[in-house]
């Protein structure tokens, strides 16, 4: 399996799933195993867990198909566990209510934290702001695997070149294609992030010889000389 340290490993996803939505793993897992007279749902869960070792880069809106199967479960695993251990009714609905009051938590804090602290794209924005005041609305870019060329047009074919379209298609197809099209004076520029380390030498020796940092974070333009 390929992957990029933490980032694409299926385990650090899931560590924090549980972390965060601990009562709906612990339902669901005891719902998949004693909830279900037919093993319909508990296999369909099961191999979709399982698959989440078999992609090749995965990324987190992935791990949502495990989210309708997974919460099934868990309804079930909640009403076999309310039959077998059978409460008085107010007792019945503090612990709903209290049950209730915890999924909501863990489902929405996580996200308004993150929201709050992390996820502002102020400097997304910026980016893209600098990469349009540097280029012209016919400047082609080659746009490796960010997205902020997103207002100009493309150079070539491959675009977004992830690690995944790598491990989906022929490399060599790939990096013989993006060769000719950073050759090619039509190329204006190179919008470059980690991916662009996963390129043929030869492709990375094409940009560092006619491309220079514009000013931008992410952007390099063409030197004025021309391709070589």
């Amino acid at each position: 399996m390929q992957h990029n340290g933490h980032q694409f490993w299926p385990w650090h996803f899931l560590a924090r799933s549980i972390s965060q939505n601990s009562l709906l793993w612990a339902f669901g897992s005891a719902g998949a195993v004693i909830g279900f007279r037919k093993p319909l749902v508990p296999i369909c869960l099961l191999t979709t867990f399982l698959g989440l070792f078999l992609i090749p880069s995965p990324w987190t809106q992935y791990y949502l198909l495990l989210g309708p199967l997974l919460s099934l479960s868990a309804v079930r695993g909640v009403m076999v566990l309310k039959d077998r251990f059978p409460m008085r009714r107010p007792v019945a609905i503090a612990a709903g209510a209290l049950l209730v009051v915890y999924c909501l938590y863990g489902a929405f804090a996580p996200a308004l934290r993150g929201m709050r602290d992390r996820d502002r794209n102020d400097w997304q924005i910026s980016v893209i702001q600098c990469v349009m005041s540097r280029t012209g609305p016919d400047d082609a870019l080659l746009d490796i695997w960010n997205g902020y060329g997103l207002f100009r047009p493309h150079v070539s074919y491959y675009w977004f070149i992830s690690l995944h379209m790598r491990g989906v298609l022929l490399p060599t197809v790939i990096d013989q294609q993006l060769e000719r099209d950073l050759q090619s004076p039509r190329c204006r520029g190179v919008l470059w992030n980690e991916s662009f380390f996963r390129l043929h030498p030869k492709a990375r020796a094409i940009v560092m010889q006619n491309f220079h940092p514009a000013g931008c974070r992410f952007l390099l333009l063409r030197n004025a000389e021309g391709p070589r």
